[in-house]
């Protein structure tokens, strides 16, 4: 375990809907006490010198635990949960520990990484140059990942069996973020998502907002 829990937590992350609330999730869930900065890049702040120095890419979302910097929200959920080992959040075990790293994986590279360029070539596609029917294409590759998924979601349960991890915090922002941008989800997974967004560490901020 950490021997950290006992000094200031910090979570940056930007003052709308991001890969930060899955942090803040995580956090919520341990019961530690944190601060959260919200910044606006639309004003720049997530480029100032101070917040540089933090995180040279300029990207949220960054951990500050006393004098440790933690960038990349993956990396950041692990470190939560081994903050609080006790609660599973990342199992310790060898085998489970291991079956957790694989789902994550493959969540973030077969289906984050295609709804993260089809946000670059729609809503963002001024900051990013992408040529045209990227956005299609994306789409179609994260769609055509995301039953894998679903088959590996209970309606009621987890996606590890019987304990909540950070796999099902990530699951659910993916889920969310694939429906938001047109993915159709089954009505057992719709049943997942909803006993999920019932727990009391689940942040408003993270919940499906169809936009």
């Amino acid at each position: 375990p950490l021997n950290m829990s006992d000094r200031d937590l910090i979570l940056y992350s930007y003052n709308f809907r991001s890969r930060g609330e899955r942090v803040m999730w995580a956090l919520n869930e341990t019961g530690l006490a944190y601060q959260t900065v919200r910044l606006n890049p639309l004003k720049g702040e997530n480029r100032t010198p101070e917040f540089l120095a933090l995180n040279p890419g300029a990207r949220i979302p960054v951990l500050v635990h006393g004098d440790f910097v933690l960038t990349e929200s993956l990396a950041i959920l692990d470190y939560v949960g081994d903050l609080v080992p006790e609660l599973g959040l990342v199992p310790q075990a060898g085998q489970a520990r291991h079956r957790y790293r694989e789902i994550m994986c493959f969540m973030q590279s077969e289906i984050e990484s295609y709804l993260w360029v089809f946000d670059q070539s729609t809503r963002l596609r001024k900051i990013y140059l992408w040529p045209e029917g990227t956005a299609q294409s994306a789409m179609a590759r994260a769609e055509s990942s995301l039953p894998r998924l679903f088959a590996r979601t209970p309606a009621n349960g987890y996606l590890l069996g019987d304990a909540f991890s950070n796999a099902d915090i990530y699951a659910y922002h993916l889920l969310a973020w694939a429906e938001a941008n047109g993915a159709k989800i089954p009505d057992h997974v719709r049943e997942y998502m909803q006993g999920l967004g019932q727990r009391p560490g689940c942040p408003d901020s993270i919940k499906p907002q169809l936009d």
